[in-house]
């Protein structure tokens, strides 16, 4: 039915929603526009998904068409601990967006720095996560 709405060059967001709606819990919402012609042999409906694909924890993000990131949780929280975990991504990209400015200023004047690194702490036991 979708398909007798959709024109040319038009943008279309699948939308979904987990949980027990407002009054009785957490709910939980996301969009998602996937490129054109995309095809995933598990993305159709979770329903029919194995529970343990539908369980898995471990997820692979597109960033830009060109790289991919893996996260998973640890096998304590259900995952198998095969990637990082999305919170132990942020002080790794913020170490990384750190080294990186600080190279790129150095090199827009002239100045050699040599290798450079960032030692980010981060509290992982904080709530909420």
């Amino acid at each position: 039915m979708l398909k007798m709405f959709v024109r040319e060059g038009m943008l279309v967001a699948g939308l979904d929603e987990a949980g027990r709606g407002c009054f009785a819990g957490p709910v939980f919402a996301a969009a998602v526009i996937l490129p054109e012609g995309f095809m995933h042999p598990l993305l159709n409906d979770s329903k029919q998904l194995s529970g343990k694909h539908r369980n898995s924890l471990r997820q692979e993000i597109d960033v830009n068409g060109r790289h991919t990131i893996h996260t998973d949780e640890p096998a304590s929280l259900g995952g198998d601990d095969t990637a990082p975990t999305p919170h132990e991504l942020l002080p790794a990209i913020l170490a990384s967006w750190v080294t990186t400015m600080v190279s790129l200023y150095a090199m827009n004047k002239g100045w050699h720095v040599g290798d450079l690194s960032a030692e980010v702490t981060y509290d992982n036991e904080a709530e909420p996560r």
